[in-house]
């Protein structure tokens, strides 16, 4: 696993800016008319809400504050990030002073956690429960995922 874990870390530490903006371009390749992107992850996630007869709200804000949440199941006080281990610098992959190159910049791990977990006591403060689902939890199939979701939905 260690070792996983490093051969991703190099991956995103080395690439080029030319291949970071390939990859941010196929990550935004998939747009509708009220997002301005989702990931392949949240594609799939919605074919996983739906098939469970779920009612959601894609890039959903909470009274009126900028960041938009992934998905909000209506109905209910329900917030779920689907979150990708390099954007949200998954904790199995980073320390807290590793550095990521970002489009634009630089940040530490520990810096975007510190921003999400800002947004995700923004929702709390409002009342929303947060579900952070991580892009490992993917490699699931799908019944695995929905089994993983049903689970933590009956546990808030």
């Amino acid at each position: 696993m260690k070792k996983l874990r490093m051969g991703l870390k190099d991956y995103w530490e080395n690439i080029s800016d030319e291949k970071l903006k390939e990859v941010i371009k196929k990550a935004s390749k998939t747009r509708e008319s009220h997002c301005y992107y989702h990931s392949s992850l949240e594609v799939r996630f919605c074919s996983i809400l739906e098939s469970l007869n779920i009612s959601f709200t894609r890039q959903y804000h909470i009274n009126k504050n900028r960041h938009p949440y992934d998905f909000h199941l209506c109905d209910s006080k329900i917030i779920i990030e689907i979150n990708g281990n390099f954007w949200h610098a998954n904790p199995l992959y980073y320390q807290g002073n590793d550095i990521i190159k970002y489009p634009g910049g630089k940040k530490a791990a520990k810096e975007v956690w510190e921003r999400d977990k800002k947004f995700i006591d923004w929702a709390e403060k409002n009342g929303y429960r947060v579900i952070v689902i991580w892009e490992d939890d993917f490699k699931k199939t799908d019944d695995e995922l929905k089994d993983l979701l049903l689970n933590m939905l009956n546990n808030l």
